[in-house]
């Protein structure tokens, strides 16, 4: 079964769904647990792997499926398996004036 990472609209690829990740591995453990278990992996983490970057546990997930990390994960790695970082959403919204703020009320503290 080949997961499809790319939109048909689309020309930038994509991550896999989640939901097709849980499906393969529920349909050979039965469950996300048994899979975490016997891979060494914390059920949590696992869990989280499949939403957010979380290189250790994708990596098991990859190997387990023989499919290279960026073919999964292309928005989190690049082709070598290194992870790609991009700028949070919350930097995204540190504009000039919410820098100002912080500046302001660090200059009030340091002088009381």
């Amino acid at each position: 079964m080949t997961l499809h990472t790319e939109r048909a609209e689309a020309s930038e690829p994509r991550n896999v769904n989640p939901e097709d990740l849980k499906a393969r591995i529920r349909k050979e453990f039965g469950t996300l647990k048994a899979f975490a278990i016997k891979n060494g992996l914390n059920p949590s983490t696992l869990r989280v792997a499949l939403i957010r970057p979380v290189p250790v546990a994708q990596s098991v997930i990859a190997n387990h499926f023989h499919e290279p990390k960026n073919r999964l994960w292309p928005e989190w790695y690049d082709v070598q398996g290194n992870r790609i970082f991009r700028p949070t959403e919350t930097s995204k919204s540190l504009d000039g004036a919410h820098r100002q703020n912080a500046n302001e009320s660090m200059q009030k503290r340091s002088a009381a």
